[in-house]
């Protein structure tokens, strides 16, 4: 396929890691289409990337480029303004081929419909599970009034939709989306056969956890919105059980820490209850291996990269339908519940209970990983989906129409 000149914008990116998923997503999307010879831009905020990191001029990462736009005190909340992003989204998509806007309810999304319809670039929109109802009906009125005045232009004008799974589809056209503008491509898990593992006793070791204690992984932001509550009654149910099982809880405190040690404190496991923060490098790594099962118990998500990178390390998984990744169920990678604490329980008194069965699941994982979520498949369908885009509408490098008056009026 012939190069493209490939724009992000988003609010906030790596090293911006306390927002999760999306931005390593992407951080791996923009390397991996680096990669193959395109010419990939990314425009972003300085939300949370520390105070080394230049501002305002474009840096070199990884064979793509980046501008952090700083923000003052109204960028620092949703819906993050920033009016110092559009000097360089302008100039990046005066010569751009296809804009990429990722995430719902941003300015950042306002502008770059604004600029991409005045220069004739077509854009993609990814909701990455903002429209996900539980979602919605968090900060509700704002995100109400959002939706009204800008949210169902930037979804009726986009040149497509890219979802993640058939769920967030659903949720997408609930929202005006068109059947014709949504292209379903998933996530792509960042390890695969060929990540090295270091032995997982080295992270046992690490939490002064017996090597042959049943230990259950959680992996992801102490959220309310990740389940970890659901999580905690139910290992307390499936310990009286198994009283030797231990619970990793991983990831940064999103103001759910306090909340969950007390909740451990009542329910008397406490001791078998072990905070990490957050994990990376070879620690990571050896946390998955470590772990005889993972477990996600989400009440929203899109497609979560914790649980592609625990099945990549041959660790079965127990996630809620919340999740969306049925696949599990269907490879027998693990087991799919709902969000209620008894029903995860019995799931990981069974699990546990089954060790050699556990092993058989975690085969399966990573063949589900192999063939349903390469990341190398993921970045294939996401360079058909551009090229397309700019086939479609005939644009070439350079080739967008840069009228002052236009541009002075978007």
């Amino acid at each position: 396929m012939r190069p493209l000149y490939i724009v992000h914008a988003l609010p906030f990116f790596d090293p911006a890691t306390r927002f999760g998923g999306p931005i390593a997503q992407l951080r791996r999307t923009c390397r991996g289409l680096a990669d193959r010879g395109h010419d990939v831009r990314v425009v972003a905020t300085d939300l949370d990337i520390g105070p080394d990191l230049p501002r305002e001029r474009w840096l070199e990462r990884d064979g793509y480029r980046i501008w952090y736009a700083p923000v003052g005190r109204l960028g620092r909340f949703a819906p993050y303004y920033a009016p110092r992003a559009r000097p360089p989204l302008l100039e990046a998509l005066r010569q751009a081929q296809v804009l990429h806007l990722a995430l719902s309810f941003t300015h950042m999304n306002v502008l770059g419909r604004r600029l991409a319809r005045t220069l004739d670039v077509p854009y993609v929109y990814t909701p990455r599970a903002c429209l996900d109802p539980v979602r919605l009906r968090q900060r509700h009125v704002s995100k109400r009034l959002f939706t009204s005045l800008f949210e169902r232009t930037v979804i009726r004008d986009a040149a497509a939709i890219h979802v993640l799974t058939r769920a967030e589809r659903g949720h997408a056209l609930a929202q005006g989306a068109r059947p014709e503008q949504c292209v379903i491509i998933p996530n792509g898990a960042e390890l695969d056969e060929h990540t090295v593992f270091p032995d997982g006793s080295i992270f046992r070791r690490h939490c002064n956890i017996h090597r042959d204690a049943p230990l259950v992984l959680f992996m992801s932001r102490l959220h309310r919105i990740k389940g970890l509550d659901i999580l905690v009654d139910a290992f307390a149910g499936a310990r009286q059980h198994i009283p030797s099982a231990q619970l990793v809880i991983a990831g940064p405190d999103e103001g759910m820490r306090r909340t969950i040690e007390n909740r451990a404190r009542q329910l008397g496991i406490a001791k078998a209850t072990h905070f990490v923060g957050r994990l990376d490098g070879d620690l990571r790594l050896a946390a998955l291996r470590a772990a005889d099962l993972f477990a996600l118990t989400s009440y929203s998500e899109g497609l979560p990269n914790a649980v592609l990178d625990a099945c990549a390390a041959a660790t079965p998984v127990l996630i809620s339908d919340g999740c969306h990744v049925p696949e599990v169920a269907t490879y027998r990678a693990g087991r799919v519940v709902g969000t209620c604490a008894r029903d995860v329980s019995i799931a990981l008194r069974e699990m546990l209970a089954d060790r050699r069965h556990l092993k058989t699941m975690g085969e399966h994982a990573q063949r589900m990983v192999r063939e349903r979520f390469a990341f190398s498949d993921t970045i294939d369908r996401l360079e058909r989906m551009y090229h397309h885009l700019a086939t479609r509408t005939g644009k070439t490098a350079g080739s967008a129409n840069t009228d002052a008056s236009a541009i002075r009026a978007a």
